[in-house]
């Protein structure tokens, strides 16, 4: 059973919020577009259900789409995104695109960083295989014969004559090929080269029998493993195959194909004319075993149309949660297409029975989702681009009309959490490609929070939170920066209360994804009641020795995860009774400690006392030998010092993995006053924000129009990015008034461009995230007409058109 389906099957949060929003959304009269449901208990005659569907034009945008953009045959949030390719050389500028008519395959994964396993059917005489997709791609004409929509396509292959139809369960893509001519046939499995998103790198498949092939493909260096699990409804005559620039055996049949840039071909001797031939494809990133176990639980039999038909109603049932009447039959399409996108922007990465593979720091681990009592997993893991700024548009989505989804993703992020130590940003396969800033999944969880959605561990996702925005945590990293520390500019940003020009070229943008993210934590923090943060970030710190510049006392206190890839460890030089010393200007009030011994069973701290500078101490006994913390809490006391000395160390470079040292503050006082750190970064004089030298000086010269030191954004972009502070920043620009007549100015001097701009350009850009509020924010400063102008005026010249090279 799909997961989005399982889960509709057994939430209780799906039905309300479907009928309040159906209800709420209806304007008067039936629709142009077919009649709808009537709401459960209403009284009123039933009607055929509304066909959501119909009102998707996956075409909306295709031209100019990066590779991963185009979506058909898939369902919502599923693995498996099958579709054709009409140039796959690149992430950006390529995809299936209606200006380009040559078909280089179907290929199943169309995701963040992640591409794989590409599918062509041939006819006739054999086709180059050494290449690339470009020695077998066939012309299609995008005429009326091609149908795109959700759960479905289909079109033809005229250098082939065949038929091609794709259809899809989450994992599974199934494929129906008609060949309008007798003669041979070779279905080609394509395992290498560039596919957008990624490289396929090494491979390997093997025949299994003559209706079955199983194998995986590398990504990344061979950080990936993309495992796939391939039967056909009729026996194949032989497989072949080609790796490391030559046929394989000289193009005899063989029962295994391995190598770089290789891929495997069925040879069917001879097909009917009007014969179909059905393949599926499943997939797993646990093993192959998880692909066939993922087939046989989502797609046993072969029914296609069954297939289709189920997809469809899914689609059907998902995109009417919001029903959208009135207006012009193209503002409903686009606002279903634009929904679809919502839906298929991201997708599953755990198999159907809950395994998954936890990569995080390359760990490579299969491991378990927990199963509800009817044995089904209780959420999902995902692939998906970082969620940056996504609280304008994404979470109030997900929100409104597909809360068990939300929290699906939001359980699917703690568990990352656990699992490697750091919220995501931006997972695939099962690791974190830390791609954007800051920790963008603190409005994603906060959000869902205050949305009601709260059926997960709520002091978990704050421990999470307040990890990733302090040292050591995600603040401390820079756009997809794996293996580095320090890059983020959180310790000046601590210090200093902003990012410093010229340290990360992002300064003055992350200095306010900081402080919004700072100020959704603080809500959370409020609503929790927490008191206390890790005082250790403002603490200098000495030992009694350091085995080396890779195991210094400052790793003690550095925040990092133990399996990140990097130093994170204490080690004394030599000794079995190490000591370590943390000292503060300023008193701190404290009560608890938390102690985490070194991540291996030779060098270990056992036990040992803490001291205070108030002169008291406490015992701490029986450190746990695999690097997992041990919180010795006490009576708050008040200190310029601690000390903690081991007395029961074994080994002979005893040390500590971590020691935090936590105060009473009230966090949600202290992260609010963090969150006003943006105002560092107001010059009254120009009346921008402005990137800041680390010495206080403003950044020369300085062109508010210039990208320099944000976040894909500028000055004039950047500046109301204050969101959690309109009238602080109102203030500082002399009044709303002078709010209002400034940021109406940007829209005045965008309109000629329909508020579009390349990253970092233009006075107001719809193009990219840090614009998205922007016009909403003149209800803020008692202007809502200009809200309502603007608004339309982005709504149409922005977002209103549906054909493919706008949208």
């Amino acid at each position: 059973m799909s997961f989005v389906r399982s889960k509709l099957a057994k939430s209780l949060l799906a039905v309300p919020v479907t009928v309040a929003l159906t209800a709420g959304a209806m304007v008067g009269g039936s629709s142009p577009d077919g009649p709808s449901v009537a709401a459960a208990g209403t009284g009123q005659a039933t009607q055929s259900p509304r066909d959501y569907v119909s009102l998707v034009n996956p075409w909306v945008e295709a031209d100019i789409g990066r590779f991963f953009f185009f979506q058909s045959a898939t369902n919502p949030f599923g693995m498996v995104k099958l579709r054709p390719d009409t140039s796959t050389d690149a992430a950006w500028g390529t995809g299936y695109r209606k200006n380009e008519h040559q078909v280089k395959g179907f290929s199943h994964v169309h995701e963040w960083r992640l591409s794989g396993v590409q599918v062509m059917p041939t006819s006739g005489d054999p086709v180059p295989k050494l290449e690339g997709d470009t020695g077998w791609q066939s012309y299609t004409p995008h005429d009326d014969t091609e149908i795109a929509e959700p759960g479905y396509h289909k079109l033809h292959l005229d250098r082939y004559d065949i038929t091609a139809e794709l259809a899809v369960t989450d994992r599974v893509g199934i494929h129906r090929y008609t060949y309008d001519n007798a003669g041979p046939s070779e279905i080609i499995i394509n395992l290498g080269g560039q596919l957008g998103e990624a490289r396929m790198e090494r491979a390997q498949v093997t025949k299994v029998s003559d209706r079955e092939l199983e194998g995986y493909l590398e990504q990344h260096s061979g950080r990936t493993r993309l495992y796939f699990n391939i039967t056909f409804d009729k026996p194949f005559d032989s497989m072949h195959g080609w790796a490391d620039g030559a046929l394989v055996d000289g193009g005899d049949p063989v029962d295994e194909v391995a190598g770089d840039n290789s891929g495997a071909y069925v040879s069917f001797d001879h097909l009917e004319a009007g014969e179909q031939v059905q393949m599926k494809v499943a997939l797993s990133f646990t093993g192959t075993e998880g692909a066939r176990a993922n087939r046989q639980a989502e797609l046993p039999g072969w029914d296609f149309d069954a297939v289709k038909q189920e997809s469809q109603e899914l689609w059907n049932e998902m995109l009417g949660r919001i029903d959208v009447r009135g207006g012009t039959h193209q503002q409903r399409v686009k606002f279903y297409t634009d929904l679809f996108h919502v839906l298929c922007g991201r997708g599953v990465a755990s198999d159907a029975d809950g395994k998954y593979i936890d990569d995080t720091w390359d760990h490579n681990k299969v491991k378990q989702i927990p199963l509800d009592k009817h044995g089904d997993p209780t959420f999902a893991m995902y692939n998906y681009d970082a969620l940056w700024l996504t609280q304008w548009n994404v979470n109030s989505i997900l929100g409104l009309a597909y809360p068990e989804i939300y929290s699906s993703f939001v359980q699917s992020q703690l568990q990352m959490y656990e699992d490697g130590g750091l919220l995501p940003r931006g997972p695939a396969a099962g690791d974190d490609t830390l791609v954007m800033t800051g920790n963008p999944v603190a409005s994603f969880i906060t959000g869902a929070y205050n949305k009601g959605i709260r059926d997960f561990d709520a002091e978990l996702a704050y421990e999470a939170m307040l990890d990733a925005q302090s040292i050591g945590g995600l603040y401390d990293k820079a756009w997809f920066d794996y293996a580095n520390w320090g890059t983020g500019g959180n310790r000046e940003y601590l210090d200093l209360g902003y990012v410093p020009n010229g340290l990360t070229g992002q300064g003055a943008g992350q200095t306010l994804e900081y402080a919004h993210q700072d100020w959704a934590l603080s809500q959370f923090a409020q609503q929790l009641d927490e008191r206390g943060i890790n005082v250790t970030q403002y603490a200098d710190v000495a030992a009694s020795s350091e085995y080396d510049e890779d195991h210094t006392a400052g790793h003690a206190i550095d925040g990092r995860p133990v399996r990140a890839p990097a130093p994170t460890e204490w080690a004394s030089a030599g000794e079995q009774s190490p000591w370590i010393k943390l000292s503060w200007d300023e008193p701190q009030r404290i009560r608890k400690v938390v102690l985490s011994d070194r991540a291996n069973l030779t060098d270990n701290v056992n036990g040992g006392r803490l001291t205070f500078s108030d002169g008291t101490s406490v015992a701490v006994r029986s450190l746990p030998k695999d690097g997992t913390s041990r919180v010795v809490g006490f009576a708050p006391r008040t200190a310029t010092w601690v000390k903690f000395e081991a007395t029961g160390g074994r080994g002979t470079n005893v040390g500590l993995n971590e020691i935090e040292v936590w105060d009473d503050t009230d966090v949600a006082d202290y992260l609010l006053d963090r969150s006003r750190n943006w105002r560092n970064l107001y010059d009254e004089e120009t009346g921008f924000i402005r990137p800041r030298n680390a010495d206080g000086t403003w950044r020369e010269p300085f062109d508010p129009l210039a990208p320099d030191d944000f976040v894909e954004a500028n000055s004039w972009q950047a500046t109301w990015f204050t969101t959690h502070d309109v009238m602080g920043l109102a203030n500082l620009m002399g009044g709303e008034d002078a709010y209002a007549d400034k940021l109406n100015y940007a829209f005045v001097s965008a309109e000629p461009e329909n508020f579009i701009g390349s990253y970092g350009h233009g006075y107001v850009s719809y193009g990219n995230q840090p614009g998205l509020p922007v016009a909403h924010l003149f209800n803020y400063v008692g202007k809502p007409w200009l809200t309502q102008y603007w608004v339309r005026q982005v709504k149409e010249k922005t977002y209103g058109s549906i054909s493919t090279t706008k949208g």
